[in-house]
């Protein structure tokens, strides 16, 4: 994820006037990674990397360590290496630091981590709750988000300074694109899997709609756009006002459904005598995705109060300064180089993610076959609602008649289908 400064034309800040200003940078003192030296072949791109990255001394011990090891990880991935060179060609050093989970005024920190370059200075901010000490986080995941704003944002941004788009570059849809596709592909060089990882299963299943449907779900990608859409942002920013409305209703229902899914649980336990403590793992996962969907709203309204002031400008001054450059740089051959990276990127992860399936089948096939611990999941729930349903029509008689809300099963969680987010947002399967 990137995130931007408020409107500071045409300093290198974005266009048009997104996010939340950052604290500018410090100039500190270069505490460089330290390279796992039983691995000669990291050790020298850790060593390479020296002039490149830098780690805010100011930060907690533990913090540090974190960043330490995970940046060797990264650097020694298939992907890395590749992305090398280019992640050196300018620039000076990246800083890496740590984010509270407010900014000084009370604003709550939304994003786990983000890019960051004003005034020339770069740095990457993770988020302080985001970060884990657990080793799973420390190899994978943790490398894999440095991956994604490191060769993603900072590569693409700072080629654009070097073709004068140093602001245009914040308004590239291909730009979060390649982000992501970087980030998952040396996710899967380190050992991860798309198990778990509704993002990576939904961009398998639909990668238009998957990126579609950032556009209406987030204030930072909803002033984002294809070059083609540059070019006249007027209808465009209205087609997504549109649909961020239809999908934050979507996102509404989404949340209550799991509330009625709740109380069909709990209608097994009092009516049917079943241990509560067999719904305990699809309970936590209900409530948990509850309180996601709770702050998801709360990101979608952002996300329409961008859009609506955005188009109010857009109608009052189509030919304010930040419209027009868009326009002209729409023609500039970065961007359409970026959305064949795009494209490049997106088929080779699909390849690797084939190859790592293929792999990891007998595994999670002799896993699935020894997981039976009593516990009920979403797909037994549903069974056994249509069968009371059938068996003991009187118990439903209230969620009949509208005195309770009758459960989608479709709705319930993402895992269930790999269209469980297109359908969620409002999307359909071809993007909109």
């Amino acid at each position: 994820m990137t995130n931007s400064a408020a409107l500071r034309f045409p300093d290198g800040a974005p266009l048009l006037a997104i996010g939340r200003a950052h604290t500018p940078p410090v100039v500190l003192p270069e505490t460089a990674a330290r390279p796992d030296e039983a691995d000669p072949r990291t050790a020298a791109l850790c060593r390479r990397c020296r002039e490149a990255l830098t780690i805010d001394p100011d930060l907690e011990p533990t913090h540090a360590a974190t960043l330490r090891h995970s940046i060797t990880r990264l650097l020694g991935s298939r992907t890395a290496r590749a992305r090398r060179p280019a992640f050196r060609a300018g620039g000076g050093p990246v800083l890496l630091t740590i984010a509270r989970e407010s900014t000084a005024d009370g604003a709550l920190v939304t994003s786990d981590a983000c890019y960051v370059r004003e005034d020339g200075s770069e740095r990457v901010v993770i988020r302080e709750g985001y970060l884990q000490e657990d080793a799973a986080f420390r190899d994978v995941i943790l490398p894999s988000v440095l991956a994604h704003e490191l060769l993603g944002h900072a590569v693409a941004h700072r080629r654009a300074a070097r073709e004068n788009l140093s602001s245009s570059i914040w308004h590239c849809a291909a730009d979060e694109a390649c982000a992501r596709l970087i980030g998952w592909m040396v996710k899967l060089d380190l050992g991860g899997t798309a198990t778990g990882d509704h993002g990576l299963r939904h961009w398998e299943a639909n990668p238009e709609g998957y990126f579609h449907a950032l556009l209406v779900g987030q204030p930072y990608y909803a002033l984002t756009f294809s070059p083609d859409e540059m070019r006249d942002l007027t209808p465009v920013l209205k087609s997504r006002l549109t649909h961020a409305r239809i999908a934050r209703a979507a996102c509404h229902r989404q949340r209550d459904n799991r509330q009625t899914w709740v109380a069909v649980t709990d209608h097994f336990v009092s009516q049917h005598g079943i241990d509560p403590a067999r719904f305990r793992g699809l309970r936590a996962e209900l409530d948990a995705g509850f309180r996601w969907l709770n702050r998801d709203l709360a990101v979608r309204d952002s996300a329409i109060t961008t859009l609506e002031r955005t188009l109010a400008q857009a109608r009052a001054e189509p030919d304010a300064a930040g419209f027009l450059t868009l326009r002209a740089a729409a023609d500039h051959p970065l961007f359409a180089a970026m959305l064949r990276a795009q494209h490049v990127l997106g088929h080779i992860l699909r390849s690797r993610l084939a190859r790592c399936r293929a792999d990891e089948a007998p595994g999670r096939a002799a896993t699935d076959a020894a997981s039976g611990n009593g516990q009920i999941d979403f797909d037994t729930l549903y069974r056994m609602y249509l069968r009371d349903c059938s068996e003991h029509p009187a118990h439903w008689q209230d969620w009949a008649s509208g005195a309770h809300a009758s459960p989608d099963s479709k709705q319930v969680t993402a895992r269930q289908s790999d269209r469980g987010e297109d359908a969620c947002l409002g999307w359909s399967a071809g993007g909109a």
